[in-house]
């Protein structure tokens, strides 16, 4: 095994859980590289998401997503 890797097959039930909640509570928040790389997309008007409604959005050139139906 790889230093700075875990295999999860060898963690215990409570080890999982733990693991788990990490991984989750860290992929809930961007990190500051993140942040920094969909700014730079939305500046240049890149990139297209979903909205809280489930419709597709665009991102134009200096401005947030828009509707585009």
């Amino acid at each position: 095994m790889a230093q700075g890797r875990l295999d999860g097959a060898r963690l215990g039930d409570d080890e999982q859980i733990a693991w788990l909640d990490a991984f989750t509570e860290q992929m809930g928040h961007p990190s500051d590289a993140e942040k920094t790389f969909f700014a730079r997309r939305q500046a240049l008007g890149r990139g297209v998401g979903l909205d809280a409604s489930g419709n597709l959005v665009f991102a134009g050139k200096g401005t947030a997503a828009q509707f585009r139906g």
